[in-house]
């Protein structure tokens, strides 16, 4: 997994070690800032997250193919419906083989990245 040189979060995880544990927790702390729904906030949310991502090294996992076209979710909201993004949420979590480091690493950073969605907005606001 390649990022920034010298960021701490640049290096696989293992969740069977204590350091692979902290590595996760640090990974996943929440925005500063709750976003509240508001239309104003969307952006900020959009912004931090985007940042976020690539500073925490899970940026790789918003860039998906959807019927041959390269979406980033992040980046490009709107672009593929909520059916599409849930085909390509089962392929995630079923398609490889999960002893395959890759497969592995890349599954633990897409449950990252939902965990700091929702616990980055205000609890009334979760389904």
């Amino acid at each position: 997994m390649t990022c920034h040189v010298f960021n701490p979060f640049d290096k696989d995880i293992n969740l069977t070690t204590i350091k692979g544990h902290k590595l996760f927790r640090d990974r996943i702390k929440p925005l500063e800032e709750k976003y509240d729904g508001s239309t104003e906030k969307a952006m900020y949310l959009q912004t931090k997250v985007i940042n976020e991502s690539e500073s925490r090294c899970w940026a790789m996992i918003s860039q998906i193919i959807v019927y041959c076209k390269d979406i980033n979710i992040l980046k490009q909201p709107g672009k593929l419906t909520f059916d599409d993004l849930m085909e390509y949420v089962q392929m995630v979590w079923t398609d490889g083989d999960i002893n395959d480091n890759d497969v592995y690493q890349k599954r633990i950073c897409h449950n990252m990245m939902g965990m700091i969605l929702i616990e980055s907005i205000m609890p009334a606001l979760r389904q």
